[in-house]
Order: C-alpha cells, then sequence, then structure tokens
C-alpha cells in the first residue's frame, strides 16, 4: 500500500528515529526488523560522526523493503557522545505527528507498530515504554525510550545539547517532560533489548568518549555537571543527508 494511503488509514503517523555510532551488528539486526514491518511507517536513522563502521556502509548492503519510508543522515564530524543532539535532529526533520524514540539496541515487533498506529493515543501525553533483554522474561521501564507527539516534543525544546560530548542529559529532559506534561505507559507494547549494558570509566586522557565493546565499557572524560554553560541553541554540529547508493 502506498505511504500516503496508509497515512489516510493510520489513526496514528508515526516516525522511529534512532541514532547510529559504529555498531555495524546492531544496524544489521534492526535492518532485519525494519524488513518484518508489513505496514508502512517513517523511519530516520542519524549516524553520530562514525569513522570506523558509517551506516551508509552498512545500509549499502542491504534492501529495505517497500513499506519502509527511510532517511538517513549523518553528522559530519565525531565530536563525542551526541545522540541527543542526533535525536533533536530527527524531530526537526520529521514529518508525522508522533515520534517514537529508540536506541540501536532496542527492536519493537512488527505486531506492536500496527497495533501502535491505530491505537488511541492522547496528544496531550507522551508515553514511556517497556522492555525486556533478549532471552528474558522480566520487564522494565526502558530509560529514554518514548513516544511523543512531535508538537510536544518541539514545545519542551528537547534534549539539552550542552552536556555534548558526555553520556548525560536523559534524565533531565525526561523529568522535563513529567513536569510539563501527562506521562502514560503503553504497558502491551515491550521492547527487546538486544545490548547487556555498558559501564563507564573515567579517563582523564581523553576529550570524547571511547567505546570498549568487547569489555562492554565506555571509557568517557571526567564530567563536572556544575561547570557546564548552558545553551538553549540545537544543532550545534554540521550534518547532512546520505542518498544510499546500492550500485
Amino acid at each position: 500500500m502506498p505511504l500516503r494511503r496508509w497515512r489516510e488509514l493510520s489513526r496514528n503517523n508515526i516516525t522511529i528515529i534512532q541514532t547510529y555510532y559504529n555498531e555495524r551488528s546492531y544496524l544489521e539486526t534492526q535492518i532485519e526488523r525494519w524488513n518484518n514491518y508489513n505496514t508502512p511507517v517513517n523511519i530516520i536513522l542519524i549516524d553520530d560522526g562514525s569513522q570506523i563502521e558509517p551506516a551508509e556502509n552498512v545500509l549499502k548492503e542491504h534492501k529495505l523493503n517497500d513499506n519502509i519510508n527511510f532517511s538517513l543522515y549523518r553528522v559530519t564530524e565525531d565530536i563525542g557522545f551526541n545522540s541527543h543532539g542526533c535525536r533533536n535532529l530527527g524531530a526537526r526533520l520529521a514529518q508525522s505527528n508522533w515520534l517514537l524514540f529508540l536506541d540501536i539496541d532496542y527492536t519493537l515487533q512488527p505486531a506492536d507498530l500496527k497495533r501502535l498506529q491505530t491505537e488511541t493515543l492522547d496528544l496531550n501525553s507522551w508515553y514511556e515504554l517497556n522492555a525486556k533483554f533478549k532471552g528474558r522474561g522480566n520487564t522494565y521501564m526502558a530509560l529514554n525510550q518514548f513516544l511523543i507527539p512531535r508538537k510536544l516534543f518541539l514545545d519542551s525544546g528537547g534534549y539539552d545539547e550542552s552536556f555534548v560530548p558526555f553520556h548525560y542529559g536523559d534524565r533531565e529532559l525526561l523529568s522535563h517532560l513529567e513536569r510539563k506534561y501527562q506521562k502514560n505507559n503503553l504497558d502491551w507494547l515491550v521492547l527487546t533489548c538486544r545490548r547487556g549494558g555498558r559501564k563507564s570509566k573515567v579517563d582523564d586522557t581523553i576529550k570524547i568518549p571511547v567505546y570498549d565493546d568487547e569489555n562492554m565499557l565506555i571509557y568517557t572524560p571526567r564530567f563536572d555537571k556544575e561547570s557546564i554553560v548552558h545553551t538553549d541553541t540545537k544543532l550545534n554540529f554540521t550534518w547532512e543527508e546520505v542518498v544510499i547508493n546500492r550500485g
């Protein structure tokens, strides 16, 4: 079904926004899941300055099914952890009324996407999401994975990019959203998390985080929240759209 026609039939026009940084295996898992979606959906992927495994190189090796209205953008320089700036960018670029923010290691079941597109949702509320680790039964509230009306996200100001390049800022935005808007939970929707978690280790010799995926470690610069100079400006980085040429 053409995407335009689906928008007429679907109650909720949703854009899935995900960021990527040098994690080929997680992106390949996402592509496999995307290709199982049997209803049209918008997906925006933003590469946060990958130098080792750019998303473009991975996507050249795979074909997406016709249900996916896909866009790829990339930050042109690796400035450190800038996933929140990338999410702000995705929200600006999206043209749907709903935004679904997911980390690259979280996947959404096709049946849940289909239900989400026709579920009765409150345009004055945002929704936290539940998840479970792959192969385990217990669920948990998935921090920083959420569904929100695009209008509310933009009205909130989005993520504070003053914290770049540090792994910080999730809770600041979520707390702000909780204070300003009604929060609900889609208890029937359970994401799958493929990562078992990572630990941080402070390294005074580096300026941007270094990822040791084999040992599930992030070597991060020393962070002093009180020393951060806050700015309200957004998208303080250069970016570009990437057109995939599969040859």
